[in-house]
């Protein structure tokens, strides 16, 4: 199965058999769905040149897709503006590189701005980037090295006031 996302009360996940929809299982009803999945997303389920995951940004559904061809990394992002609605997928940009792969969205700000987390050919460990046009990676020096992040939203409710089963 690979990726989960949990957003709108369900599980989702891309359908590896078929690969041209997204699988939901609601846990209010127990119903599992289909979503169709954008035209235009490389549909090639070629575990060796192609990948496509499922994810949540800005409480979105989205689904993004890598694809290797003659050493060059194409990397898509898709957001689901309207859940539900086919017609609503929107491609928010495209990455083309020869040195980033391994690109996972981790988070959107509130102007869009994607963080991203990347591997770089020439080091080890994770780099980050943003979704804008801009060609520069952090941490910069190759001494430096990120193995993982992850996002964390600050709250004010103390974790002894949480009941647990």
């Amino acid at each position: 199965m690979g990726y989960l996302a949990f957003v709108h009360g369900a599980f989702h996940w891309v359908d590896s058999l078929l690969n041209q929809s997204l699988v939901t299982f609601s846990i209010s009803d127990e119903v599992y769905r289909e979503i169709p999945l954008p035209e235009g997303l490389d549909l090639a389920f070629d575990i060796m040149h192609s990948k496509q995951v499922v994810s949540v940004l800005g409480g979105m559904l989205c689904v993004y897709s890598t694809r290797i061809h003659h050493r060059e990394y194409t990397f898509k992002l898709w957001a689901m503006n309207e859940y539900g609605v086919k017609e609503s997928w929107n491609q928010l940009f495209t990455i083309q590189s020869t040195d980033l792969y391994s690109i996972t969205p981790k988070y959107m700000f509130s102007d869009g701005e994607v963080l991203l987390r990347c591997s770089q050919l020439r080091r080890s460990g994770s780099v980050f980037k943003t979704s804008n046009e801009s060609p520069g990676v952090w941490p910069r020096s190759d001494s430096e090295c990120i193995q993982d992040g992850f996002i964390y939203t600050e709250s004010l409710i103390s974790p002894k006031l949480l009941t647990w089963y």
